[in-house]
């Protein structure tokens, strides 16, 4: 019988926010200068929250995970996502 392909898109703008936030909250933390380390925890929570809303906008549009895998056939039914997140 005919295998089902599994698709799966480049990383979500959610996931790319999200991991940029872990990686300034850890620069944050590994800063030796006070202003260095604020700076660095600033774009982490700016990241985080950019990572938090589109995964609750993705939830709201898509009923789910924008990240999860889906069969070939439900992802070339999904609807696309425009739009400019900054």
């Amino acid at each position: 019988m005919h295998e089902q392909r599994k698709v799966r898109s480049m990383q979500s703008d959610a996931k790319y926010f999200g991991n940029r936030a872990a990686e300034e909250f850890i620069a944050g933390a590994e800063a030796k200068h006070p202003e260095a380390r604020r700076a660095h925890l600033e774009l982490a929570v700016r990241y985080d929250d950019l990572a938090r809303h589109i995964t609750l906008q993705d939830q709201l549009i898509f009923g789910g995970d924008a990240d999860e895998e889906r069969p070939a056939s439900d992802a070339a039914k999904a609807p696309r996502r425009f739009g400019l997140w900054l």
